[in-house]
């Protein structure tokens, strides 16, 4: 909702023209920047936790099914109703994989390339337009 409320107010002052320039990229570029700080700060709180959700979809618990012929089945650890051979699982664990590179990776690179397209600023105290 604050990143739509961000969006709504760049677009209001690119309308009444406090934006300079002209063009879509001036009024995304500048949306940008407004919505980045918003942006960084929730991804820095929620990156632990959905990381640890996305990897939780790797987790099976076995357990033995019958004793006579020792046969077990396996469940997902987040979740006993979902066993784990099943094609739900499946699709689960595709989506973890998918999802893998984009957000426990992802973001921390993301931080990483901020942080060293702005290296100079920051060692010498500055602020930036960006942050």
């Amino acid at each position: 909702a604050a990143v739509a409320w961000t969006i709504r107010n760049a677009a209001v002052a690119h309308a009444k023209g406090q934006l300079r320039g002209t063009g879509a990229s001036v009024f995304l570029v500048s949306a940008l920047r407004r919505v980045l700080p918003l942006v960084l700060y929730a991804t820095f709180l929620l990156l632990p936790a959905v990381s640890a959700l996305i990897f939780s979809s790797f987790l099976c618990d076995a357990f033995v099914y019958d004793d006579a012929t020792g046969e077990t089945r396996s469940f997902l650890q987040a979740d006993y109703s979902l066993e784990c051979s099943t094609p739900a699982h499946q699709r689960l664990k595709n989506w973890a994989f998918g999802l893998s590179p984009l957000w426990p990776v992802g973001v921390p690179v993301l931080y990483l390339v901020l942080l060293l397209a702005h290296q100079r600023a920051i060692r010498a105290g500055r602020t930036t337009k960006w942050v």
